[in-house]
């Protein structure tokens, strides 16, 4: 879901930062299978279960209005507070899209908006929420994250994470990153839509699903119903602010706008809802691997050189990152499972600078130590 540049920033009330797991046991295992989340190796950090009659505004601040360009989506929308938009019972919350008179005896569309910007930030481990969706044409509900930075370096260099969007009357769901390209503009990443659930059957987004997303800092995973949909590798330095540990959460249901095809939602089509169970934050339960070493890197015939590596207890393998930079500027990068590994293609006469990370593996991602020290090799033949 596209965002405005310009997003203002909520008033600081009680900042929640969960880095790492601070209340709560371990969650009992999800079922495991090919590709399924496994809730054994996670701990609940932080849920808002809804429970009570109010929205919890230590968790939450409601947006208002209409935004700048219709929330940069050319939205129709107006966002409210009030209970015919946004309302908590009976542990379900339910975000509203209506018509309604304005002062004036204008019909308006009006809907609700509500992110935990600078109260709950989230950071590596697994977000997931319950949702019941609605279908009807030009609405355009969505459940994602931004980086917290968009005060300071706006969007899209803040990060976004679509963890679940759908809109019209399509009967699946989509998942998106948005990230600053080197000149600044929006540059996206997208594995087509979700359109089967467990059973191999067509989804039906009416009914009640999970979506997720788990990060360790080098990879966002999304996962529905707890199956691993799409893995994006995103150890990249353009990609630098979707592996940063301060995003907040936000859950709207927007009326038209672009994905909308720009469609306007009919009368008899309204009211309708977006409910949501719960919104959760899980962080791993991860013994990362100790730090290896660079023990010695020898030149090879071939324009190659040898690394070998300190081998490490529990390591699933190693990153050996590689570049003619002290810096490690335009470095290349060699996934290993042994301790011992062969750089290729190098350049003769050039001096290369060489580190390490050891690494385990937590549902399906890697989980990397520190980087060792550098040694260098000079490549003569």
């Amino acid at each position: 879901m596209r965002k405005i540049k310009g997003l203002v920033a909520a008033t600081l009330s009680l900042t929640l930062m969960f880095q790492s797991a601070v209340m709560g046991a371990t969650i009992k295992d999800m079922t495991v299978g090919n590709k399924m989340m496994n809730m054994n190796k996670l701990k609940l950090a932080w849920a808002d279960e809804f429970n009570g009659t109010e929205l919890n505004n230590k968790y939450w601040t409601p947006e208002y209005g209409n935004g700048y360009d219709g929330w940069g989506n050319k939205e129709l929308q107006i966002y409210t507070d009030t209970k015919d938009n946004l309302e908590v019972k009976d542990g379900i919350l339910s975000i509203k899209a209506r018509y309604e008179e304005n002062k004036e005896g204008n019909k308006i569309l009006t809907s609700a908006r509500i992110k935990t910007q600078d109260k709950v930030l989230v950071g590596d481990g697994y977000v997931e929420a319950r949702i019941k969706l609605p279908s009807k044409e030009a609405i355009w509900p969505a459940f994602w994250m931004l980086g917290n930075k968009i005060s300071k370096v706006g969007w899209p260099k803040c990060g976004e994470i679509d963890i679940m969007e759908s809109w019209n009357v399509n009967n699946f769901t989509q998942y998106t990153l948005h990230y600053a390209d080197y000149k600044g503009y929006d540059n996206y990443m997208r594995n087509g839509q979700v359109t089967l659930g467990l059973d191999g059957k067509q989804t039906d987004k009416t009914q009640w699903h999970t979506y997720g997303v788990y990060r360790n800092g080098t990879n966002v995973a999304f996962y529905y119903d707890g199956q691993l949909q799409k893995n994006f590798d995103t150890d990249y330095d353009v990609m630098a602010e979707l592996n940063t540990k301060d995003y907040f959460i936000l859950l709207n249901v927007a009326c038209g706008g672009n994905l909308t095809e720009n469609k306007i939602p009919k009368e008899e089509d309204l009211p309708c809802q977006m409910d949501v169970d719960y919104v959760r934050y899980y962080t791993d339960i991860v013994t990362v691997p100790g730090k290896t070493k660079v023990k010695k890197v020898k030149n090879l015939k071939g324009k190659k050189a040898k690394v070998t590596l300190k081998k490490v207890k529990n390591a699933k393998g190693y990153k050996v990152v590689y570049s003619t930079k002290k810096n490690f500027k335009k470095a290349k990068t060699v996934y290993s499972k042994k301790n011992v590994c062969t750089l290729k293609k190098l350049k003769k006469g050039k001096k290369y600078y060489v580190k390490a990370a050891s690494y385990t593996v937590n549902n399906k991602v890697k989980y990397f130590s520190k980087f060792s020290g550098k040694k260098s090799v000079k490549i003569k033949k």
